[in-house]
């Protein structure tokens, strides 16, 4: 049985952010046989965590959560994704679905999914950074060239695309700037 402290500590973590979707999945399930006091007390906690990201305050969280937070960080060298976890979002136009495998700020990369459907285009734009694209499934057309599955392509930083289109949809594998990203 979960304590109330420690249902407390997993919901700080998950409203920081520091929580991977099977251990959100867990919590979750754990929110959901609690009392209704318990789940009160959870739900002021994100309350309080949206209150405090809105303020931008500076106050340090407790520290069994903040040592947990660390720990985590620190001991995360390995990371896997698998095929079915995740969470794919709606891409930067319509008819594009995105997931983000992973975002490393330090080398300034961040590696996604992206799911085009057939007809959808994609506009004209700048890369502040480079972009590798590699083409898993479908085919799109960019540069005036018909990619198709195992076929990849390179924008250098600084560079302007032009439209990019797939006619019959796609899936590609993106490494981009992690500021182009966001």
């Amino acid at each position: 049985m979960m304590s109330t402290t420690d249902l407390e500590e997993l919901a700080a973590l998950d409203a920081a952010g520091a929580l991977d979707e099977v251990e959100q999945r867990d919590l979750h399930a754990k929110l959901a046989a609690a009392s209704a006091p318990e789940r009160a007390a959870i739900a002021r906690i994100y309350e309080l965590a949206a209150q405090l990201a809105v303020e931008r305050a500076t106050e340090a969280p407790a520290p069994s959560v903040r040592e947990r937070l660390m720990n985590r960080v620190n001991s995360s060298h390995l990371y896997s994704l698998r095929a079915g976890e995740g969470t794919w979002k709606p891409g930067p136009v319509p008819g594009t679905r995105v997931k983000l495998l992973s975002l490393d700020r330090m080398r300034n990369s961040a590696t996604l999914l992206m799911r085009v459907d057939p007809g959808a285009r994609y506009p004209a734009h700048h890369h502040g950074g480079g972009e590798d694209c590699y083409v898993i499934s479908g085919e799109i057309i960019v540069a005036g060239q018909r990619l198709r599955a195992g076929d990849f392509h390179r924008a250098e930083a600084d560079s302007d695309h032009g439209v990019l289109a797939s006619d019959t949809g796609a899936e590609v594998l993106l490494v981009v700037s992690a500021a182009d990203y966001q």
